[in-house]
């Protein structure tokens, strides 16, 4: 579908429908609906003057994912009035606004059934030869199926992925050190604190955090955001991660987690993360808290 008259597009008020869609302050982003068929849409919009357009990127990421069934649809990419647009399926509510819903505490089921998919969603983008870079409790979303149920995890923001592997030569990037951190502080891993050029093994450890965050309701490191300095900040939030060790963090939930980040951490840089090993980890969480999988979240009851 190409939209070539925005008149037939209502721009609805994205604050009264859905929390912090934006993915950065640089791109715009609007939830549209088609008056014809009163269908839904997400029409994100950026600058064509910018030096490096992530939202590029994000087209070229979703399109090489769309087999994957765990990312929205892309209905369209272009220019327009001197702004890149790029329309994608609206999906839902992400993990952090059903967070809220469920006041801000999920069942170990629930997140259980979340750890699984994400591991799936998280290997297929592997597969592609890319890394994502920005994960975080914001970037899961699910999608709204038949009957009003929401039990599929979505991943999206791919403005930062990156092919971790030569398309030339299929050799793995080389190790280096950057100027800039990339990512969300509360969830990169402790080579993304330190400059470091990312890959697998970093995906992996904030994917740890997150699960963690769901779990605990919080992490630790949070309240390190507030300090005004952004560099001391992020120093403070690396120094906190370095200093807690998985157990410690996991102290109050299943081992389960604090082994994840573990064998997160003690990846190599180039090394294939083992993705039967993780989801069986959970399996076995599964079994020991005699939790049935049965794709009923704790939304389900709020979700209309």
């Amino acid at each position: 579908m190409e939209i070539d008259d925005y008149d037939e597009f209502r721009i609805l008020d994205l604050q009264n429908i859905i929390n912090r869609l934006e993915a950065s302050d640089k791109i715009e982003v609007k939830l549209c609906e088609n008056e014809n068929k009163k269908e839904k849409f997400v029409i994100k919009f950026e600058d064509v003057n910018t030096s490096v357009s992530r939202l590029f990127a994000e087209y070229r990421v979703l399109k090489r994912m769309a087999d994957s069934g765990r990312t929205p649809k892309v209905y369209y990419f272009g220019v327009h009035f001197n702004k890149y647009a790029l329309v994608t399926q609206y999906l839902g509510p992400n993990l952090e606004l059903l967070f809220n819903i469920c006041e801000r505490k999920f069942t170990l089921k629930t997140v259980l059934q979340i750890a699984l998919q994400i591991i799936d969603g998280i290997q297929y983008l592997h597969s592609k030869n890319l890394i994502h870079r920005l994960i975080s409790h914001e970037c899961f979303y699910v999608s709204k199926w038949p009957h009003a149920s929401c039990t599929k995890i979505c991943l999206t923001e791919f403005g930062l992925a990156k092919e971790y592997k030569d398309r030339r030569t299929n050799q793995h990037i080389p190790f280096r050190e950057h100027d800039i951190l990339i990512g969300i502080p509360r969830y990169m891993s402790i080579n993304a604190h330190q400059y470091k050029e990312q890959s697998r093994r970093d995906d992996i450890e904030a994917i740890a955090y997150v699960l963690i965050y769901f779990m605990r309701g919080s992490l630790p490191w949070q309240a390190k955001n507030q300090t005004s300095n952004i560099r001391q900040q992020y120093e403070a939030i690396k120094q906190m991660k370095m200093n807690t060790s998985p157990q410690e963090l996991c102290s109050e939930i299943p081992q389960q987690f604090a082994q994840l980040l573990t064998y997160a951490r003690n990846l190599d840089f180039v090394q294939t993360p083992d993705y039967s090993f993780m989801k069986q980890l959970f399996t076995t969480a599964i079994e020991n808290n005699n939790v049935v999988i049965d794709d009923q979240f704790d939304w389900n009851t709020f979700i209309d």
